[in-house]
């Protein structure tokens, strides 16, 4: 992660995507940009989920934390445990953000560094594009810029998730043990209405917005290159390699982790 990224000027970071302000969000924004609680507090909130409050049981969780943290800002050892925790404790190694195409700008602020399905999709690209197997970019008329194709992006799309989808299921099988916890109902319009998912398209839904921290993927990484993983074959390590090498330029070539 670039060291040099100035907190302050993190973008805000929505942990709900139809709604900014709902609840104590708004106050929470607030006190972020006072100074008054850490700048990644929504970020933390995200793993949360939509799990109830076992002592309301009735409340999502994050709103009776969001409402603690503006509650006992100013006294923190009022807060419950799993409160302080949340706030100031270890980052989550992994979180489900399906606010992650509004959310990506933040994820440099974090450290340590996290990767989105999306970022996989892109270093197996550069790959096929450097070996020559990639479809040939499409220009613009009357200008000199090209894009990639679609069917390239998909064809990329299809190699990275079976890779991302074996890194969720082996390190957070929750997430699929409870579906409707960690993928969160899209809002449609009347406040309440939602739409209603298939379990595959939730599971689905979960792999694509995993947001995975360099430290988890790297130790997904070193199992795969020193005993092997079933499903991950030589090229899907070298995909990870590529992926890790910036953080990790100890797996440039000639300095990969020895494999078995």
């Amino acid at each position: 992660m670039d060291s040099a990224l100035d907190k302050k000027s993190a973008p805000t970071f929505y942990l709900y995507d139809y709604v900014h302000d709902w609840g104590p969000m708004g106050e929470i924004n607030e006190l972020i940009k006072e100074g008054k609680i850490p700048f990644d507090t929504c970020f933390r909130l995200t793993s949360i989920g939509r799990k109830v409050d076992a002592s309301t049981r009735s409340t999502f969780l994050n709103y009776t934390m969001m409402q603690e943290i503006v509650d006992y800002v100013d006294d923190a050892s009022r807060m419950r445990e799993e409160t302080y925790k949340l706030l100031y404790g270890k980052l989550p190694d992994a979180v489900v953000d399906l606010n992650s195409r509004s959310n990506y700008k933040f994820y440099p602020y974090l450290e340590p560094m996290y990767y989105r399905m999306m970022d996989l999709v892109r270093v197996i690209h550069s790959r096929r594009a450097l070996s020559g197997d990639s479809l040939p970019d499409i220009p613009y008329p009357g200008t000199t810029k090209v894009r990639v194709p679609n069917e390239e992006w998909a064809r990329c799309k299809a190699i990275a998730r079976p890779i991302w989808r074996l890194i969720v299921e082996r390190t957070h099988p929750e997430w699929f043990e409870d579906l409707d916890t960690f993928f969160v109902h899209g809002y449609i319009g009347g406040w309440g209405s939602y739409y209603e998912y298939k379990e595959r398209t939730k599971r689905r839904g979960i792999v694509s917005h995993a947001i995975l921290s360099d430290p988890l993927v790297m130790s997904f990484y070193q199992e795969a290159v020193a005993t092997g993983i079933n499903g991950i074959g030589p090229m899907g390590r070298e995909d990870l390699r590529l992926l890790l090498i910036e953080e990790n330029p100890e797996l440039m070539e000639g300095n990969e982790i020895p494999s078995h």
